[in-house]
């Protein structure tokens, strides 16, 4: 099955997902290597990740990824898009990731498992580590900012004064004034209002002219990305994850998102004080957001390659003894 094609997977839990595939083909020692499970981010799909996809297909990896509730091809009735869903979205979203990585465990039962995340997917796949720590082998984090406590606070306050005032399944007015509109002007002289995104001028081009993508969330949606946020930026959860479990964060040197890097630096050396022992993290000097669809795109991927080899042999070498 091509990535560029979709499948929709019944939940073990109920209700359905829209995953793509990307099988692997043998790597050059005729292996194949592991399993890498994408989760994409805010106000995009996982078709764009196909170039990624077909990368990690050639060096000996499976590819998975699910359009999240109220993205891409996964809008329904009760996640309509810009909402994960009318309630406890961010509780279902997890579930939708579990029932993904159930069904890489069933067919690849003996490959390790890297889940992969990206600005939002990042913040997703942090918590889902933090839930089931014991169903992943590897972590990759990409252009994800947790923020700060004061920062979430006065987020969520405002949310909530939007829901009070308008619901909670309408755009929220203040957040894209704060973040998206706000990354913008960041990146002057600027060609688009995306600009921030990416100095790809045909990858910006493909996101605004995507009708799936750039839409502006929900006060819902925003709600349950700060729970990720706030789930994921408090230390005492930190203790469910293994101390050796192989963590890497990545970040453009260019973002707005992250504070230009300092957010993907800062979170990666509190880990490292509290003697996690695999912590590893790159920022890209030439990168903006989307690190992967930016000019370093080819050595951002060359690097995530080596880095998920080097946890295929620590992962095999474990097996082993």
């Amino acid at each position: 099955m091509s990535f560029e094609d979709i499948h929709v997977f019944s939940c073990p839990k109920g209700g359905k997902l829209v995953v793509r595939h990307q099988a692997a083909q043998q790597a050059a020692d005729g292996t194949i290597r592991g399993v890498v499970h994408i989760n994409h981010g805010l106000a995009e799909h996982s078709k764009r990740y196909a170039q990624f996809a077909q990368i990690l297909s050639g060096a000996g990896y499976h590819v998975y990824a699910q359009d999240h509730r109220g993205h891409g091809q996964n809008i329904a009735a009760d996640r309509p898009k810009t909402m994960f869903a009318m309630r406890d979205g961010a509780a279902k979203v997890l579930s939708d990731v579990d029932s993904i990585n159930q069904l890489i465990k069933e067919r690849h039962p003996q490959l390790p498992i890297i889940l992969f995340g990206h600005s939002m997917g990042g913040l997703i796949a942090f918590n889902y580590a933090l839930q089931e720590p014991s169903k992943i082998d590897a972590l990759s984090i990409w252009n994800s900012n947790f923020g700060s406590k004061s920062e979430r606070i006065f987020a969520r306050f405002m949310l909530k004064v939007e829901r009070m005032l308008k619901g909670s399944d309408v755009p929220s007015q203040f957040l894209p004034k704060v973040t998206f509109r706000a990354w913008a002007k960041m990146n002057q002289p600027s060609r688009t209002m995306f600009d921030w995104l990416s100095s790809d001028e045909e990858s910006a081009d493909a996101y605004i002219n995507d009708p799936l993508c750039g839409f502006d969330p929900s006060v819902a949606m925003w709600l349950d990305i700060f729970q990720w946020m706030e789930q994921g930026d408090n230390p005492q959860n930190w203790t469910r994850l293994p101390k050796n479990l192989p963590i890497s964060f990545n970040g453009g040197a260019l973002d707005p998102a992250t504070s230009f890097g300092q957010a993907v630096t800062a979170f990666a050396t509190r880990l490292q004080r509290l003697n996690f022992s695999d912590i590893s993290h790159k920022i890209y000097a030439h990168s903006r957001h989307e690190t992967l669809l930016d000019q370093e795109h080819d050595t951002a991927s060359h690097d995530f390659i080596q880095w998920a080899d080097a946890v295929v042999q620590t992962h095999q070498a474990s097996q082993r003894s």
